[in-house]
């Protein structure tokens, strides 16, 4: 793995390109910061990160201080800096990851256990044709999303800046497990998707290469108060193309929508239990 530990500052700037084998990650830990293109009118190139051998990989993890699942509006507040790993992007393209950033550490997704559970799971098999609601629940949640290392590490800080691509990921973000909003001491991070681009060019990567499309372009379970897409007026926002769906909201709420487009996905915007407000200029094609 690549680990940001804390007091640690790692920056990527234009033109490099990392490739990871399928069991690798970058991961920020607690107190940790990476930043991509820290300037964001970079002429230099993208930072381009993906998988080897037309694999995916783990994608970037990054750590918070953790909540309350079952209890979410209250969460104690941890407001010191030194309990939130951040990651901040501009001009980057995150490639073939099965979820390019997460807001929380994960257990490893071994892409051979992976394919065991594609193959022996019906509703994986491309051939039946059944249109499977979200693939997360039956590939991801129980053993990853929801376990302990996840909700004990969740609230990580992910700062989506301009021109950040998010391409054949299984899911482009999942922010889980954590109220975004800090009450008790306002100047604590807090994420934020400003321009993201979120789209499938061609058909996902081993073990995943049955999906002509991304599963979901943000995830949020069990979050709270997040804006997707930029407030300014004539700000880009964010753009979710040829994606299953665009955002998946489950038990979350309070969610702003902002300047985004939705094109040639299958759900713009599904809510379960979930508050989605659209703002300004919302396109559903």
């Amino acid at each position: 793995d690549l680990l940001v530990p804390p007091n640690v500052t790692l920056l990527l700037e234009g033109g490099i390109h990392l490739k990871f084998a399928p069991n690798r990650r970058i991961l920020v830990q607690r107190g940790g910061l990476l930043r991509i293109n820290a300037n964001p009118s970079n002429i230099a190139g993208n930072v381009i990160l993906e998988g080897i051998c037309n694999t995916v990989w783990q994608g970037i993890q990054v750590e918070g201080p953790g909540s309350n699942p079952t209890n979410l509006q209250s969460i104690p507040r941890i407001t010191a800096s030194h309990n939130f790993g951040v990651i901040t992007t501009n001009s980057c393209e995150i490639r073939d990851a099965i979820i390019g950033i997460a807001g929380m550490a994960l257990p490893l997704m071994d892409i051979n256990n992976l394919q065991t559970v594609i193959n022996t799971i019906p509703d994986f098999n491309p051939q039946n044709g059944v249109f499977v609601p979200s693939l997360t629940s039956l590939l991801l949640h129980n053993n990853y999303i929801a376990s302990t290392v996840a909700t004990s590490s969740s609230g990580g800080v992910v700062r989506i800046n301009s021109r950040t691509i998010f391409d054949r990921c299984l899911q482009g973000v999942n922010l889980s497990w954590y109220n975004n909003k800090n009450i008790i001491d306002p100047a604590a991070p807090v994420s934020r998707l400003l321009e993201g681009h979120f789209q499938s060019t061609a058909p996902l990567h081993f073990p995943l290469g049955f999906l002509a499309r991304s599963d979901t372009g943000v995830h949020l379970h069990f979050y709270a108060n997040l804006n997707i897409g930029d407030i300014l007026p004539n700000s880009p926002g964010c753009n979710f193309i040829n994606q299953t769906y665009g955002i998946r909201a489950n038990e979350a709420n309070k969610i702003y929508c902002y300047n985004n487009d939705f094109v040639t996905c299958r759900v713009g915007a599904s809510a379960l239990n979930a508050q989605i407000t659209g703002g300004l200029n919302m396109d559903i094609d």
